[in-house]
């Protein structure tokens, strides 16, 4: 039936992905327009922040490091989401991957 929740966590685990590349997706196109009005940037931002797309949300963070570090650690949090939804848990410190990406582009904050 179309409004129910998915009844393993494969299920949601495929939802889950299938919802954030949809949003990864849409804020590239969005970005990628040849054109674009001055608000798109903030719209291709919250597509971002919902993908956990740290390259979609910086831009609208326009230099202020408190939205930097939040759009930093936002992505964060979400690869951690994933490995666990994934089953690695997400518990052990970032390794080679998206988590020791945004770890390192976080210590280089000014």
């Amino acid at each position: 039936k179309g409004g129910e929740a998915p009844k393993t966590g494969k299920e949601s685990a495929k939802r889950r992905a299938l919802w954030k590349w949809a949003c990864a997706e849409t804020a590239r196109q969005i970005l990628s327009a040849p054109t674009f009005a001055p608000s798109a940037r903030h719209e291709a931002a919250l597509y971002g922040a919902c993908a956990g797309d740290i390259r979609a949300t910086l831009p609208a963070c326009e230099g202020d490091w408190e939205a930097s570090a939040w759009a930093y650690f936002r992505a964060l949090l979400d690869a951690r989401v994933d490995a666990a939804v994934d089953g690695g848990g997400g518990t052990t410190a970032p390794g080679p991957g998206p988590a020791a990406a945004v770890v390192a582009a976080a210590s280089r904050l000014p």
